[in-house]
Order: C-alpha cells, then structure tokens, then sequence
C-alpha cells in the first residue's frame, strides 16, 4: 500500500499531466499515455473512474508512433501516420476535455480527495 506521501505526489502528477495537456504544454496523445500509466500506480484506487478513459484511449492509439518510440520508425513510416496521429489527436481532444478538467480540480489542491468522484 502507498504512503500519503507517495498517493499525493501521484496525486499531483495526474493533476500536473492533465493541465499541461489542456494547455497545450505537453504533446495531447503524449500526455494519454502517460496518464494511463499513471492509472496503475498503486497510489491510485484501481479502477479509478477518472483515468479509465485514458486507458481505453490509449489501447485505441497502440499502433501509433507517438512519444519515445517516434525514435524508432521511419521518417516514411511517420509521414505516412501522421495524418492518424492528427485526427486520433482530435478525437482525443474532445473526448476528454471534461475528464482532464476534473483530474485538475480532483487532484491539483492538495491532492487528498475522494477517488470515485469521477
């Protein structure tokens, strides 16, 4: 089980992916997976309802060159994807506005809040 010190600086970091993503500080499909990654963290409830849709987001975007592992495709390869990598970024996008928003208000305060507020 995490300590409070270990579910608060999740906490925080969940709040601090998904306001960089609103911001457009940090790449969109970028910060998807990184916060359904952090879904797994222990310090988060397990199914915690406001990062399922991250998950399922990023299971949809799997295939795609998109953060690291651009590194390793080609630039013909990743020309041809760019233009999924577009639209996935706007289905993205406008799916989860709302989510991302609540993450911020759930998770950016103290980061001690109720896990299932969705």
């Amino acid at each position: 089980m995490a300590n409070e010190q270990e579910m608060s600086a999740t906490r925080q970091r969940v709040a601090s992916v998904a306001q960089a993503m609103l911001s457009g500080e940090l790449a969109f499909l970028e910060g998807v997976f990184e916060l359904a990654e952090l879904s797994h963290d222990p310090a988060l409830a397990r199914h915690d309802a406001g990062l399922r849709l991250f998950v399922v987001m990023a299971s949809e975007l799997d295939g795609l060159p998109i953060g690291p592992a651009r590194q390793y495709w080609s630039k013909a390869a990743l020309l041809r994807h760019q233009p999924s990598i577009e639209a996935a970024t706007v289905w993205a996008r406008g799916l989860s506005a709302e989510a991302l928003r609540n993450l911020v208000a759930r998770f950016g305060g103290n980061g001690v809040c109720g896990l299932d507020d969705g």
